[in-house]
């Protein structure tokens, strides 16, 4: 069972740009990002997103909505699901709104990143794409040799290591002009859309209706001649523009609806829609969440070992989804964990084994405290949906995400 994807993308990106998912800067860094992220990139990694099932397809596309929710924690008001007018929604609930649902056998990655807000709280203003690209890679200032502080990386970012002036010549525009971007990946599926950017331009060329493209061959149509900095593997990417954001999509049909506004969206996924108002509760500025079988922990094993971790602390109830924001908070990088449970009833018996592995647990990926890799501050639930909230310890970097794709304990259940 493989999991990849965003997160991995992130992993990649900072070690080739100098630093490492657990460590920040590398001593001794001094290549440009685009050089050492071409280099880690040569062999042009297709990044999965596909998971192998263990779970029903009815539990995992119809969650129980029946349980009301209780008024908890505050959030974020839930923006329409239909793709109208959003209405008081926060970062991750106006992502969702943003992002049409795109067929998914296997599991969904969606990635929410406030580029401005986020330089906003790290008190930095990047003077180039490059500048921005680094500390995007190597977790907070690279001049301050970090904070511990990680956004979630865009699939589609991965690629702009081999030089983010190539995002401008093909489309038009810099990676300096986007305020916030959001992402979707299904595999084959992928979805982004931008908040910042003027307009298409670049290689871009008129294709049906109201869309352009780049790349005029059919829907996922692979041409390895016409790969991109949009794309590794050359398939064609359609591009749209709506109420001033852009997307752009492998899929002509997904992008049609996104334009005449048709499609369900993110935000009427109850599996993923309270995630985001807890997460947005909190004012994160960066966004990782997972729908799916991701979180299961014995496909790790062998069936006839299973009973040698059966007592290990992990999470007692299954979740169907989960979502890791990131914020700064007193000048402390600070990591909020969503999960997404059943019923309320699920959540609240999953409570005092989600505190275990945050609080006592040592990890099963290494000999190593939980705590002494995220200080937890504080727990609360909302209906169905746990909340935790961690610090970042000082000279680590965000370990949540890297918690998930080694199913650690503190995201995986039995």
């Amino acid at each position: 069972m493989k999991i990849a994807g965003v997160m991995a993308a992130s992993m990649l990106l900072a070690a080739a740009c100098g630093g490492s998912s657990g460590e920040g800067t590398q001593p001794g860094a001094t290549e440009s990002a685009e050089e050492a992220v071409a280099t880690t990139l040569r062999s042009d990694p297709v990044v999965d997103t596909t998971a192998d099932p263990a779970t029903s397809e009815s539990e995992l596309s119809e969650p129980d909505t029946s349980a009301t929710t209780a008024a908890e924690t505050t959030v974020a008001e839930e923006p329409d699901s239909s793709g109208g007018e959003v209405v008081d929604g926060g970062l991750v609930s106006t992502a969702l709104w943003s992002l049409p649902q795109v067929p998914a056998e296997n599991g969904v990655q969606i990635t929410v990143v406030d580029l401005a807000g986020s330089e906003e709280l790290l008190g930095i203003e990047p003077a180039t794409a490059d500048d921005r690209l680094r500390w995007m890679a190597v977790a907070g200032p690279v001049d301050e040799g970090g904070l511990g502080f990680r956004v979630a990386t865009p699939e589609l970012f991965l690629r702009l290591g081999l030089g983010p002036d190539l995002l401008e010549e093909e489309v038009g525009f810099s990676l300096l002009d986007i305020d916030s971007t959001a992402e979707v990946s299904a595999a084959p599926e992928r979805v982004n859309v931008f908040v910042g950017p003027d307009g298409w331009g670049g290689k871009a060329e008129p294709y049906q209706g109201d869309l352009s493209t780049i790349g005029q061959a059919d829907d996922f149509e692979i041409d390895p001649a016409s790969r991109s900095v949009l794309d590794s593997l050359g398939r064609p990417v359609r591009l749209a523009e709506r109420d001033g954001r852009l997307a752009a999509s492998f899929s002509t049909p997904v992008l049609e609806g996104w334009v005449d506004g048709s499609p369900a969206t993110y935000a009427g996924d109850d599996r993923v829609s309270p995630i985001a108002e807890a997460l947005d509760g909190h004012d994160v500025v960066s966004a990782l969440l997972f729908i799916g079988d991701f979180f299961a922990a014995p496909p790790l094993f062998p069936e006839d070992r299973l009973e040698e971790f059966a007592d290990l602390p992990y999470i007692s109830q299954p979740f169907i989804a989960a979502g890791i924001g990131n914020t700064i908070r007193d000048g402390r990088a600070i990591e909020v964990v969503a999960y997404r449970f059943l019923t309320d009833d699920s959540a609240e018996a999953a409570m005092p084994s989600i505190e275990t592995a945050w609080t006592t647990a040592d990890s099963v990926v290494a000999p190593t405290p939980i705590a002494d890799l995220a200080e937890f501050q504080s727990m609360e639930r909302t209906g169905p949906v746990v909340t935790v909230v961690v610090a970042v310890p000082d000279g680590q970097v965000g370990r949540a995400a890297d918690m998930l794709f080694s199913r650690d304990v503190t995201l995986a259940h039995l």
